[in-house]
C-alpha cells in the first residue's frame, strides 16, 4: 500500500501506466487507492473543522457563484416544505456531509468522459480513463489534506486556523497549479503524451477538472435538497 501512495504522489501515471500493461500485483487497485485517499481527506476535514465539499447552507447561499440559482432552489424547498431556512438549514448541513463523501466519486466519470476526447489518437479504452481519473482524484484529495493540515496546525499554536481571503486565493491558485503540473507528468506515461501538444492537453485537462470540480460542489446543493 505505501509503495502505491509513493508511486501517486512522486511519479505520475505510473500506476494508470501499470494497469494499462497488466502490471497491477504490486499496487492496490485504483478504487482502492481513491477511496483510501478519501477518507484520509475527510478526516483531516473533520479535524481542521473546515468544509471544502459539505460547507453549509449559508455559505452555499452567500458569495458563490450560483448563490442567486441557489436562493431561489431553496426558497421553492421551503415553500413547498412549509419550512422557515432557520428550521431547514440544520438538516440540510448534516445531510449534506454525508452525501459529500458518498458522492464524491461523481467526479472520476465526468472527467473520464472529458479523457477519450483530449486523448483520441491514443485509443484507450474507457476502463483506462476512469483509472487516471480515479488515480487523479486521489492524488489532489492528498494534495487538499496540506493547507487542512496547515490550518489544523496553526489553531493548535494558537492561531485563528483560518485563512484570510488573500491567502484562500493563493492557496487555491497554488494547488491549481500543482494539479496542472501533475497532470503534464502523468500523462506521459499514462497516454504517451509528449511535445507542445502534451502542455496543450494538461491545460485542457486542468481547466475540465476545475470545471468538474464545480459541477460536484453546485450538484450537491440540488441533491440535497431534494432528498432532505
Amino acid at each position: 500500500m505505501i509503495g502505491s501512495f509513493r508511486a501517486l504522489l512522486t511519479r505520475p501515471g505510473k500506476l494508470t501506466s501499470a494497469f494499462l500493461n497488466g502490471q497491477r500485483k504490486p499496487y492496490i487497485g485504483p478504487l482502492q487507492i481513491f477511496v483510501l485517499a478519501n477518507l484520509l481527506f475527510f478526516a483531516v476535514q473533520s479535524v481542521s473543522n473546515t468544509k471544502i465539499f459539505s460547507s453549509t447552507l449559508d455559505f452555499r447561499l452567500h458569495g458563490q457563484l450560483w448563490s442567486e440559482v441557489g436562493q431561489s432552489l431553496v426558497d421553492q424547498r421551503l415553500a413547498a416544505a412549509g419550512l422557515t431556512i432557520a428550521q431547514y438549514a440544520p438538516v440540510f448541513d448534516e445531510a449534506i456531509a454525508t452525501y459529500a463523501k458518498s458522492l464524491i466519486g461523481l467526479m472520476v466519470p465526468l472527467l473520464a468522459l472529458v479523457l477519450p476526447v483530449v486523448f483520441l489518437r491514443a485509443a484507450r479504452p474507457l476502463a483506462v480513463h476512469m483509472v487516471f481519473a480515479l488515480h487523479f482524484y486521489a492524488f489532489v484529495l492528498l494534495l487538499f489534506c496540506l493547507p487542512l493540515a496547515a490550518m489544523t496546525i496553526d489553531s493548535a499554536l494558537g492561531g485563528s486556523g483560518t485563512m484570510s481571503q488573500r491567502t484562500d486565493d493563493g492557496v487555491s491558485i497554488a494547488l491549481l497549479v500543482i494539479c496542472g503540473l501533475y497532470l503534464y507528468a502523468a500523462i506521459g506515461p499514462a497516454y504517451g503524451a509528449r511535445g507542445v501538444l502534451r502542455a496543450v492537453q494538461a491545460l485542457v485537462l486542468a481547466v475540465a477538472a476545475t470545471f468538474v470540480f464545480f459541477i460536484y460542489r453546485f450538484a450537491l446543493l440540488p441533491i440535497t435538497l431534494y432528498t432532505t
